[in-house]
């Protein structure tokens, strides 16, 4: 309290309002430029600060930005990690169905060995129907020789005949010139027609036996000739057969076997050897199965893997593109910030010259008395003058009324700490601590105030008077 109070009476003291004038009058500057020009520059400053505020913000979104900007490369790096591994197991999917494809090739080749195995029965059956039909042209070829043997004995027969015939009509013709031929010529020449008859009929019935031989030796030719052509579609079959035979052991790796065991084992080394494979291809069929289900199932889950990572692409393409515009947004607030820097320069210069500016007013109202030569200004500067020891007699007389106010809080302050017994140290304790005496103390006066009522009240100290000590703080 005693330093303001000190700090206030040296305030109210010095000759603050003559020193104004003395200002104002020297500087030839209006109270309202003056304030104007106070006024700019705070404005100028909390725009610096406001811009600077607003620089720091810029960078630190860029900041942010930035941040923002290395996460989402490197999710779209371990993206591109991730699409690699999903190609690595689509190509080791697409090894997997060349594998299947592979299968269904060996499955295939079953299928062709089953058509060959169809293809040797039949060749077994046109084996045993050419045997058959061998058989049949030799017993076809051996029945023609003897109906040939026969025809060849039927036309000696004939002939002689023929001869036995020419002799007796000779002897007819002879009889007949000899008419006296005996009856023994005449019974020989019957026996000898009834002879020639006979073998006439024999002759025509050989004749027809020969036609009928004949056409069946020209049906059995017909069919020796039918034979002979399917004996060369059997040969040619067979010599296909043969290389298909050679082929197929080639390919199964036998050829060197076969050579050894010959043409008549080698159908039993083919069988053997197919039925080997066909064991080792239905155990690998049957892990082809378990394979091709398997990856089936791998298949799909890469699928739907590569479904959703497709959808987790497009979904990280679209924030990368948001990301893109937030950074042409953002390079667009750097934009913004340099040209807040440059503003920022060119209000710093503004104020820099302003500031010259002042200097230089300065430096040219040093010599006020020069232009105190106009009357005008000498009555405006009276009026300002009366005006202004106007405000210097308020301001007297608020400090006079100050300085009673301060008087009497003195007094009752003496008052006080004199009551309190504080005579020596009223001075150099604060407030607070003589409040707290005041409070301690508040007790004791209640119930000495109490005391005097009540003495006051009774009947026995009407005509009591107060001591002079007690009127003095009244």
């Amino acid at each position: 309290a005693e330093v303001s109070f000190r700090r206030s009476r040296g305030v109210y003291n010095c000759p603050l309002g003559v020193l104004l004038i003395k200002l104002f009058i020297a500087v030839k500057y209006t109270f309202a430029a003056i304030l104007y020009y106070f006024i700019s520059q705070v404005d100028k400053s909390n725009e610096k600060e406001r811009l600077k505020m607003r620089i720091a913000v810029l960078e630190e979104s860029v900041k942010s930005s930035e941040v923002e900007c290395k996460a989402s490369r490197e999710t779209v790096l371990r993206l591109v990690a991730e699409l690699d591994r999903e190609r690595r197991k689509a190509a080791s999917s697409a090894a997997a169905l060349d594998s299947l494809k592979l299968d269904d090739l060996v499955v295939g080749r079953r299928s062709v060995e089953m058509d060959k195995e169809t293809l040797m029965e039949r060749l077994e059956a046109s084996k045993r129907v050419t045997e058959a039909a061998r058989r049949e042209s030799s017993c076809l070829e051996k029945q023609v020789e003897e109906l040939e043997r026969k025809l060849r004995s039927s036309q000696g027969e004939i002939q002689a005949a023929e001869n036995k015939l020419q002799m007796f009509l000779k002897r007819v013709a002879g009889l007949l010139c000899d008419r006296d031929c005996s009856a023994d010529y005449v019974r020989d020449g019957y026996q000898a027609t009834q002879l020639q008859h006979s073998t006439l009929q024999r002759a025509q019935l050989a004749e027809q036996e020969v036609q009928h031989l004949r056409e069946s030796l020209q049906g059995l030719e017909a069919e020796l000739l039918t034979a002979d052509m399917h004996r060369d579609g059997l040969q040619h079959s067979k010599q296909h057969y043969e290389e298909f035979l050679e082929q197929l052991s080639e390919t199964m790796m036998v050829d060197s076997i076969a050579l050894d065991l010959g043409f008549d084992m080698r159908l039993n080394l083919i069988l053997s050897r197919v039925e080997q494979l066909i064991k080792q291809e239905g155990s690998a069929l049957i892990e082809s199965k378990s394979l091709t289900y398997s990856l089936q199932r791998k298949l799909k889950s890469q699928k739907d893997q590569l479904e959703s990572k497709g959808l987790h692409i497009q979904l990280l393409r679209k924030k990368v593109s948001d990301l893109e515009e937030e950074k042409r947004c953002r390079s667009s607030l750097a934009v913004e910030r340099d040209d807040a820097h440059v503003e920022a320069r060119k209000l710093q210069k503004k104020v820099e010259r302003l500031q010259a500016e002042l200097k230089a007013a300065k430096l040219s109202n040093t010599e006020p008395k020069a232009q105190l030569s106009h009357t005008n200004e000498l009555k405006v500067e009276g009026t300002r003058v009366l005006t202004q020891s106007r405000t210097v007699t308020q301001f007297k007389m608020k400090k006079m009324f100050f300085f009673a106010s301060v008087a009497q809080l003195l007094h009752f302050w003496m008052v006080v700490s004199q009551m309190l017994g504080l005579d020596d140290m009223a001075l150099a304790l604060p407030n607070y601590e003589i409040i707290k005496f005041l409070e301690t103390f508040m007790p004791i006066i209640t119930v000495t105030i109490v005391i005097l009522t009540r003495d006051l009240m009774s009947p026995k100290t009407t005509s009591r008077s107060v001591c002079p000590e007690d009127d003095a703080p009244l």
